[in-house]
């Protein structure tokens, strides 16, 4: 296929060695005859996607911890467990390396951090050009690590995990845009960051807070995730916010990703979200027979960091609602009890 490509004029060609595939800008006329060789299962369009604008906050936000108090994650930090020794990843817009809350809690190195598109190779930002701001959320990946890995600059822990380090995949451009093939070469990056299959620098637990926002089952990424759970990696997703029936959003919506809803504070208790998307999930099967999402957490209200901006920003801190913040807080669990379990499976820390 790749002698094909390079012989009929094809530019941008990249092998995509996790999944078995290859992208190229093809000539239209050339695509028949491109899918009749021999071992091509499909032929594609590498589609171009926007990141996910966030969800209004609640009128009524709740106080800064009170998220972090629901799940008990204090309880566990006074025990001495507050996910040290633990790595965390994201696949998103990017993050603030300065912001007081995140920046000593990256791992650091060429192994931690990815721009898959190049505009960023250096180190770990979370921007959007300012033609964009107005259709594309600013600084949605650090708001999502924040409330995995946050600390107490603002006087309060903001994050469920504030001892674990965090690396990450910036898949969404200046524009707040991406294709498949970036997610998929953002995949391919967090199996071997640094790629040397000798070291062991592969993440615990990666959060994916974005999906196709449609209720379908999309395999797009099965593999990729697949490979990650093998290495023992616990993949967590945003099941989405729209609502029911809706069968959740790809990839959360796969039995091996586990899918996080959107609880709210009402009247002193925590209750379903209903703007939260839930099952049966559309990707039928798994051990819970198609249920979905696997677990709720808050997610109406809750405060996490925001752009810092080299300490420009008047209020780096903000109070978001939807399932990208909460399917975080429930990665930061997971790192919390890998700390206190490391012999533990997935499927133990996941269901147990």
């Amino acid at each position: 296929m790749l002698r094909f490509l390079e012989a009929r004029g094809a530019t941008d060609i990249r092998s995509l060695w996790a999944v078995n595939a290859v992208v190229a800008t093809v000539p239209s006329d050339l695509l028949p005859e491109l899918g009749a060789l021999p071992g091509v299962e499909r032929v594609e369009e590498d589609r171009m996607y926007r990141v996910a604008a966030t969800a209004d906050a609640s009128p009524t936000p709740t106080a800064a911890e009170d998220n972090l108090v629901a799940i008990r994650a204090p309880d566990l930090w006074a025990l001495g467990i507050d996910g040290a020794g633990v790595v965390v990843a994201t696949l998103d817009s990017g993050a603030d390396l300065g912001h007081p809350d995140l920046h000593d809690r990256w791992r650091g190195g060429a192994n931690s951090w990815f721009d898959p598109v190049g505009e960023h190779p250096d180190g770990p930002v979370d921007v959007v050009t300012p033609q964009h701001q107005r259709v594309v959320e600013a600084g949605h990946g650090t708001q999502v690590l924040g409330l995995m890995v946050g600390g107490g600059a603002s006087g309060t822990k903001i994050g469920v995990a504030p001892g674990a380090r965090w690396i990450a995949v910036r898949i969404f451009d200046d524009a707040g845009e991406t294709r498949l093939s970036v997610i998929h070469r953002g995949f391919e990056w967090l199996l071997d960051p640094d790629g040397n299959p000798e070291t062991d620098d592969t993440p615990d637990v990666v959060n994916l807070s974005w999906g196709f926002e449609d209720g379908a089952c999309r395999p797009e990424f099965k593999t990729d995730i697949a490979l990650l759970r093998a290495l023992g990696v616990s993949v967590v997703g945003a099941a989405g916010n729209q609502g029911s029936p809706a069968g959740g959003v790809s990839p959360a919506n796969y039995d091996t990703v586990f899918a996080v809803g959107s609880a709210r504070r009402e009247g002193g208790h925590w209750q379903a979200d209903f703007a939260s998307a839930r099952g049966p999930s559309a990707c039928a099967g798994g051990e819970l027979g198609g249920a979905f999402p696997d677990l709720l957490a808050p997610g109406v209200g809750v405060r996490t960091a925001d752009l810092f901006l080299g300490g420009a920003s008047a209020s780096p801190y903000v109070t978001v609602t939807g399932t990208s913040f909460a399917a975080p807080q429930a990665a930061g669990a997971i790192a919390l009890l890998r700390q206190a379990f490391p012999r533990a499976s997935l499927d133990a820390i996941e269901t147990g």
